[in-house]
């Protein structure tokens, strides 16, 4: 009795180095297969991270650029009015109030033109820095202003007004005493 047998041979793909692969083999290739994957996504991963790194210290640094011309801003607004209060007193106190916030604001716009360094933005605030130079020259033109009208008005007008007094004063009573009531009320 005959049997026949037949030998199909496996077909010739291009996986077919794959099939006459032994099981130890394939299952090293597969594992391998896999840490390949597992480094191109854990170096994608670590890329995006470094990549979202660098754009926060970017949105950092523009949040304190921000924050330093806010500044600026306000505490600007702050000393032009402590140099109202004082223009308008003529205290020293209110000058040395206004002083110091001037030292505070000129170390703030110093440090607002350093940090803003995109070329867009770096004219203006450099022209900001300008401006305050200007502020507080006049500033100083006008402590001077009004130390001379507290002068003026200390020697001249406080000496003259009560002497002036005095001397009114002294009228009255001679025009009561030599019985003029009517230039005594006047």
């Amino acid at each position: 009795h005959m049997t026949m047998h037949t030998h199909t041979a496996a077909p010739q793909s291009r996986w077919g180095f794959f099939a006459n692969l032994k099981i130890k083999t394939k299952i090293l290739l597969g594992f391998a297969a896999v840490l390949a994957i597992l480094a191109i996504v854990g170096g994608s991963g670590l890329w995006s991270a470094l990549s979202v790194s660098g754009r926060f210290g970017e949105y950092h640094r523009l949040v304190g650029v921000g924050n330093a011309v806010e500044a600026v801003n306000t505490d600007f607004q702050r000393l032009r009015r402590r140099v109202l209060v004082y223009t308008t007193s003529g205290k020293e106190a209110d000058y040395k109030a206004a002083e110091e916030l001037a030292k505070e604001v000129k170390g703030k716009v110093d440090a607002a033109v350093k940090l803003v360094v995109a070329p867009e933005r770096a004219p203006l605030m450099r022209g900001i820095a300008d401006t305050y130079a200007a502020f507080s020259k006049q500033f100083d033109e006008a402590a001077e202003l009004t130390r001379d009208i507290a002068k003026l008005r200390h020697e001249t007008l406080d000496v003259l007004g009560p002497k002036m007094a005095s001397e009114l004063q002294g009228i009255a009573t001679q025009a009561a005493a030599a019985g003029n009531s009517n230039a005594a009320v006047h």
